[in-house]
């Protein structure tokens, strides 16, 4: 099979089988150089789609990829709005504490806020053991739980020790 002149006149230049200015155009190609010739094109369009079919394949991994990572972010916020949620219920259990037993919960205690005031503590810590006033007041609860005030605002705290 002869291929046809266009072919032959692009794979030759590539192919190296250039006929150079001063040969006549009567030289004929062995059917070996021909053969070859046809071989090496098929072989170039056959990688050619290889390597476009690894580059869509890699493609494609990716996209599967990014939809698990997607999938996966989907499914750890719900967790972690459920968490959230249970969280907030357990805050409201803890609201419930008995009257001046407020100071066991540790969820009490992370309620307060260095803007309180001594009611707003006694609320939800309830009535302490001891307290040394003053401009600079301490309330301790048992445990070694303790709150501090600065003018009557609550400068620091720490939680008691199980």
């Amino acid at each position: 099979m002869m291929p046809n002149k266009s072919l032959q006149s692009t794979l030759d230049p590539l192919l190296g089988l250039a006929t150079p200015p001063s040969a006549s155009p009567q030289v004929r190609l062995s059917p070996g150089v021909i053969f070859l010739r046809e071989t090496m094109f098929k072989i170039i369009i056959v990688l050619g789609f290889l390597a476009i079919s690894v580059a869509l394949n890699v493609h494609a991994d990716e996209s599967a990829s990014i939809d698990r990572l997607e999938k996966q972010v989907q499914e750890l916020t719900v967790r972690l709005s459920n968490l959230e949620s249970q969280l907030n219920d357990e805050d409201q259990v803890q609201e419930f504490v008995a009257r001046g037993d407020g100071w066991k919960s540790i969820a009490n205690w992370r309620k307060l806020t260095t803007s309180m005031g001594y009611d707003d503590v006694e609320r939800i810590l309830g009535t302490p053991e001891r307290v040394d006033g003053g401009n600079l007041a301490r309330w301790q609860y048992p445990n070694r739980a303790e709150v501090v005030f600065m003018r009557g605002k609550v400068e620091s705290w720490s939680e008691p020790r199980w």
